[in-house]
């Protein structure tokens, strides 16, 4: 079950499940909501329905693509996570995350109440050629080969650890006759022929050329029964369907959910954040062309007492999957250098900042250095060269950073590498030339380690970064691994920012988690407060915010932009008042730490975060995000009077000057209705009276136009709830 995760700001460590501040587990995965396909449809079904060709060993994936799906090459579906997110110092960039989340980043729909378990995201090989090998030369495989599979895994990661009663299981598969699976969709085809047990059948999938003959042997499985096909009979096809053969899978190694904490770690292994699993492949049976692989995991959610907590949960990392010949128990290495996580921001203190604002104090705005975690698989020792490169966002190269040559002995030996110039790197240059004016600014980074030795499978030797400047501050780095809460009601948050010249705090944005129930669909106060000495103090300013609004994607923010612009000097606080007991559950980002800036007031006194992470929430600075009103198209504009005003509810009313009685009740002259950020919230003909409930708290301007355009009018309308 999932369980709320309470983090020392140093470490992970476990809480019990009605803290005052608490970590909520996300039902999406904000990331795959972007709905990138991870492969053309036709790929999927050919995959699936094994008319693709099989593979040949050696079979290897270390996950360190930057596609978030698995690569197609290898994998034939597409369920898991690919990502630098979720672990904790991994063999090397990248792994495969199984979760409760679909492809789509949504839970899965068979998702069921806990206690019970339910099998969520599965990882399947394509077929691969374990019957024979073709270099050097052409032979059959035979169990004197010593064929050996192997792959590290990690549970929770920086996710939610899996329960004992959860899995992480691996099976071995191979087709055992030609059965058909059907799944339903919209296509509805009628049988014209009686057919029997080794019969072909051609299915329409609603293209020229996407027909299917299968042979029917002897049942076609529909909708959980099996049918004999007569005249008449008529069957669900989908333009996407999927034909599989019947797969015989055995279980071949399983784990059951644990915390990642000291009874997981091996003292042993230089690797002791994931676990190194060998697995023979004696077996002759497996030996075929048509041999499979695939991992999966069991799920287990909150029970129905607690409806809002019921989100993805129970992570497994896995990562160096690894399939070939000639190897033993202990085959451990690979011909890979690689880097091991994402490079961090060289802004001291922020993920982004407004660039006028790194422009007033660039030297002071630059870390000292920053930390790389860069690792030998192999045995052999390699001399290698590291440096990083600034471009522009055209890739014109700006500076750069040499950092010489070292002897990067094997992890297995030294564990990561500790030669200081490659792990804490000195920043060597500052962000500029640009004009320092602006708000925004884009630059790259690109981190290169080069050798002359060797050749390598999967040589991670590159890592590209971008550090954008925009007109906010940021201490995450806008993906969210899990949510942020507070209760009981009337609890509040607040979030320090220091700027380092005086500007205008125009707007707040929050990234905010969809729940399973919308529980956290609640009203809540925006709050701006001063500084006392290091924590908040006197509330200098706070607005309503009738619910949360949801937006799907990454670094794809609400921003609630303030009725009042305010002038700030120095420090100041962002954050949140709560008016239920519910929690917002906002995003929280676990890669990037700043809870030593972060404070919440739940019985009158603030007090410093526990939690290891950064809430996604962000003051916004600078120039006014409010759209003007619209000039007239020819004169000046004339007033339009709006009664009652300001308003909370029901109907409010225009009066026109007389000149335009007699074309008012006319098509030609029009009202539209515009908010603070320029989104037209009504358009349409004139009316006297509008209905003005549907509209949020918040400043509008009211168009009216007529035939001619010296017919312009504009007024203004404040509601308040």
């Amino acid at each position: 079950m999932r369980r709320i995760l309470i983090i020392l700001c140093l470490w992970i460590a476990g809480a019990s499940a009605f803290g005052q501040e608490v970590i909520m587990e996300l039902r999406t995965n904000p990331v795959l909501l972007r709905g990138k396909p991870a492969m053309d449809a036709s790929l999927l079904k050919s995959a699936k329905s094994g008319t693709d060709l099989p593979i040949s060993l050696p079979f290897l994936d270390d996950f360190s693509s930057r596609d978030i799906y698995p690569s197609y090459d290898r994998w034939q579906d597409q369920y898991v996570f690919i990502n630098t997110d979720y672990p904790v110092n991994p063999p090397n960039l990248g792994v495969a995350t199984l979760d409760a989340i679909n492809d789509k980043g949504e839970i899965y729909r068979n998702a069921v109440p806990g206690p019970a378990v339910f099998q969520a995201d599965v990882l399947t090989s394509r077929l691969i050629r374990l019957d024979s090998v073709f270099s050097p030369v052409a032979r059959k495989i035979t169990p004197a080969d010593s064929v050996y599979l192997s792959f590290y895994y990690q549970p929770q990661g920086r996710g939610n650890a899996p329960e004992p009663s959860d899995m992480l299981i691996l099976d071995f598969g191979i087709y055992t006759g030609d059965s058909v699976f059907v799944r339903v969709d919209s296509i509805l085809y009628t049988i014209n022929n009686n057919y029997y047990a080794g019969d072909s059948l051609l299915l329409p999938c609603g293209l020229p050329d996407d027909s299917v003959w299968v042979s029917v042997n002897p049942y076609l499985i529909l909708h959980g029964g099996q049918y004999s096909l007569i005249p008449g009979d008529q069957i669900t096809l989908p333009c996407d369907s999927v034909f599989e053969p019947e797969v015989d899978w055995d279980i071949i190694w399983g784990a059951t959910g644990q915390k990642l904490d000291t009874n997981f770690f091996s003292e042993n292994d230089p690797l002791s954040y994931f676990r190194r699993v060998m697995i023979p492949v004696a077996d002759e049976k497996w030996l075929r062309s048509d041999f499979r692989f695939r991992f999966r995991n069991y799920v287990s959610l909150a029970d129905n007492s607690l409806p809002s907590w019921q989100s993805n949960a129970d992570h497994w990392n896995i990562d160096l999957v690894y399939l070939n010949i000639n190897r033993t128990v202990h085959d451990t290495t690979f011909k890979i250098l690689s880097f091991v996580d994402r490079p961090p921001s060289m802004i001291r203190q922020y993920e982004s900042m407004p660039y006028h604002q790194y422009m007033s104090d660039p030297t002071n705005m630059m870390k000292d250095s920053i930390e790389m975690v860069i690792t030998n698989l192999d045995t052999l020792i390699h001399n290698t060269a590291y440096r990083y490169v600034l471009y522009d966002q055209n890739l014109t190269p700006l500076d750069s950073c040499l950092r010489g040559n070292w002897d990067i002995s094997p992890v297995y030996e030294s564990g990561y590498l500790d030669y200081i110039n490659f792990t804490r790197p000195p920043v060597c240059f500052g962000f500029f030339p640009v004009d320092f004016t602006k708000d925004s600014a884009l630059f790259n980074i690109a981190h290169y380690l080069t050798t002359g030795s060797g050749s390598y499978e999967g040589l991670n030797d590159t890592l590209r970064s971008t550090q954008a400047f925009r007109n906010y501050f940021a201490y995450d780095d806008g993906t969210a691994e899990a949510g942020y809460g507070l209760t009981p009601e009337g609890s509040q948050l607040a979030y320090r920012f220091t700027l380092k010249e005086p500007d205008t705090l125009r707007a707040i944005q929050m990234y905010m988690n969809e729940t399973r129930t919308g529980a956290n669909m609640d009203a809540f106060y925006l709050g701006v407060w001063k500084d006392d000495n290091g924590i908040p103090g006197v509330l200098e300013y706070s607005q309503q915010v009738k619910e949360p609004v949801y937006t799907k994607g990454i670094n794809q923010f609400h921003t609630y932009i303030l009725d009042t612009a305010i002038a700030i000097a120095s420090t100041f606080y962002i954050g949140w008042i709560q008016t239920t007991d519910d929690n917002l559950n906002i995003g929280f980002d676990r890669h990037n730490q700043s809870c030593q800036f972060l404070f919440y007031n739940t019985s009158g006194e603030w007090i410093q975060s526990i939690q290891n992470g950064s809430v996604m929430m962000r003051p916004v600075v600078g120039k006014s995000l409010i759209t003007p009103e619209p000039a007239p198209e020819a004169g000046n504009p004339k007033i339009l009077e709006v009664y009652p005003n300001p308003v909370r509810s029901g109907e409010i009313y225009f009066r026109l000057p007389e000149e335009m009685n007699d074309l008012a009740a006319s098509d030609h002259v029009t009202l539209q209705v515009m908010n603070l950020t320029g989104q037209m919230v009504f358009e349409g003909s004139y009316t006297k009276e509008l209905n003005i409930d549907a509209f949020t708290e918040g400043l509008y301007f009211v168009i009216v136009r007529g035939p001619n355009p010296a017919q312009y009018y504009t007024g203004k309308l404040m509601i308040i709830h």
